[in-house]
């Protein structure tokens, strides 16, 4: 169990980091990587296929809603 919220909480500080100095193609580019590292991590913990579809899933969903999260916060309002 905690290896899943380790999972959780590294896919949330890469899409956080990604957010400030780069454009969606590379959030486009890290998911692959995010999801690698979650199945295997997943695997080797001896969790079964369908867990580590979900856990995989969970882990690309949340770095790219904390992408989304820290470039919504940072939008400015021209017009203000």
């Amino acid at each position: 169990m905690v290896q899943i919220l380790v999972l959780l909480l590294g896919s949330a500080t890469v899409g956080v980091m990604i957010a400030p100095r780069h454009n969606v193609y590379m959030i486009l580019a890290a998911s692959p990587i995010v999801a690698m590292v979650a199945a295997t991590e997943a695997r080797l913990s001896d969790f079964g296929v369908l867990a580590t579809v979900a856990i995989t899933f969970g882990c690309v969903t949340i770095s790219q809603i904390a992408y989304l999260l820290i470039m919504w916060l940072s939008m400015t309002d021209a017009g203000a």
